[in-house]
């Protein structure tokens, strides 16, 4: 089990998820959060990060730090 401040990484069955975002694990990767995002990629090979709140995005992003703004690109 892995800490990432808010959240707890969980494994079953070769699954990951973070808890208390998912009850049951179910991404086959799950990455620590960076700039309050973790990639994952899900059994079926879909790719995506995941926000603090358990919301899934697909696809690529760039996170660009500009001093105290963070900007989110769609690749």
């Amino acid at each position: 089990m892995e800490n990432n401040k808010m959240f707890f990484k969980i494994k079953k069955n070769n699954l990951f998820g973070y808890f208390p975002l998912n009850k049951e694990p179910k991404y086959k990767t799950l990455e620590k959060f960076q700039d309050n995002f973790a990639r994952f990629q899900l059994p079926n090979g879909q790719k995506g990060w995941i926000d603090l709140t358990g919301e899934r995005i697909f696809g690529q992003l760039k996170l660009i730090q500009m001093k105290t703004n963070l900007f989110i690109l769609l690749l």
